[in-house]
């Protein structure tokens, strides 16, 4: 399955990975984002010293491949946030995405 003269070094594959793939799978799910009629968002956050790490997951459903779970965003945010900043946080990315009005539920895994 692995075929060594295909090998790069770290550097290399992070950049593939950041620019290439990552850009892709973001236009893909742009896209699906547009055509879904509702979304869910899952929302859970950890810390680590003074950041706060905050991952965002939509749900969806794709006429093709069903109910879809994916990376929203994944951000850092500066020291400790309240609830209140949280949840302007998360409605910013929803009105970034065009989410807003598609918006339906939220869990919070905290």
């Amino acid at each position: 399955m692995f075929e060594p003269k295909f090998a790069a070094a770290r550097t290399k594959t992070e950049a593939i990975v950041k620019i290439v793939l990552a850009e892709g799978a973001q236009s893909q799910l742009e896209i699906d984002l547009r055509k879904a009629n509702f979304v869910s968002i899952t929302i859970d956050s950890s810390n680590h010293r003074e950041i706060k790490v905050v991952l965002l997951m939509v749900r969806y459903f794709d006429g093709e491949n069903g109910v879809q779970v994916k990376l929203l965003q994944l951000r850092d945010l500066p020291g400790e946030i309240s609830d209140h900043l949280l949840k302007d946080y998360v409605v910013n990315v929803l009105n970034h995405h065009n989410l807003l009005q598609k918006f339906i539920e939220i869990y919070s895994a905290n």
